[in-house]
């Protein structure tokens, strides 16, 4: 099976929260936890959307777990 490619650009990248803006699956940290993903919402991450783009979760999620590590946390 052949997934649609995955930049980084298609992430908003807050300070809690990595949205997949295509798919709408987020990843969220708790307080004081802010580098590691706690919590995932798929939404239609795996699912063929209606323009035919099809996401792969797993590289959908090694890229937010990236992404969430890179982050630099300022209080």
């Amino acid at each position: 099976m052949s997934y649609t490619k995955i930049p980084r650009g298609q992430f908003d990248v807050l300070r809690n929260k990595i949205r997949h803006k295509p798919t709408g699956a987020s990843f969220t940290s708790y307080p004081g936890r802010d580098k590691e993903i706690s919590h995932i919402n798929w939404s239609r991450c795996g699912d063929v959307l209606p323009n035919g783009e099809d996401y792969s979760r797993d590289e959908v999620g090694k890229i937010a777990t990236m992404l969430m590590a890179e982050q630099e946390i300022t209080k």
